[in-house]
């Protein structure tokens, strides 16, 4: 099935849930690290396939990450407005330094899609709301 536009799930905003902020390693890119703050839960992170990549390139999540425990809930709050991008975590408002602002205002429509990591990753979702905002 082919959506209208231009629909691309390889371009766009991912706002991370991994509080051990992997950044998989691709010898060609990169080498494996753990704890990068721009892949830790909060973060920012575009996910590349535009021809003009987003300016700023992601945004870090704040430290310590402010996640409930193990086997308790998490509530997320994820706000787009325009090119604005607000996460809080518990309440929290946890990109660093405030919202994250695409200057290029890259990605202007696109998909919402739920975290899809990699085999045998578990993530869970409950109470999962979408609405539109009147600005």
């Amino acid at each position: 099935m082919r959506l209208p536009g231009d629909f691309d799930i390889k371009k766009g905003y991912e706002i991370q849930i991994d509080n051990i902020g992997n950044r998989p390693g691709d010898a060609s890119d990169f080498s494996e690290e753990n704890f990068n703050a721009f892949h830790q839960t909060g973060a920012v992170y575009p996910v590349h396939g535009a021809s003009n990549p987003p300016n700023p390139n992601g945004k870090p999540s704040i430290k310590p990450i402010p996640t409930k425990a193990l086997g308790q809930w998490n509530d997320y709050e994820i706000t787009v407005a325009g090119n604005r991008i607000k996460v809080a975590l518990n309440g929290v408002e946890v990109l660093e330094g405030g919202d994250y602002t695409d200057n290029n205002n890259t990605y202007r429509q696109g998909f919402i899609a739920l975290q899809n990591h990699s085999k045998g990753s578990r993530v869970q979702f409950r109470n999962v709301r979408i609405k539109e905002l009147n600005v």
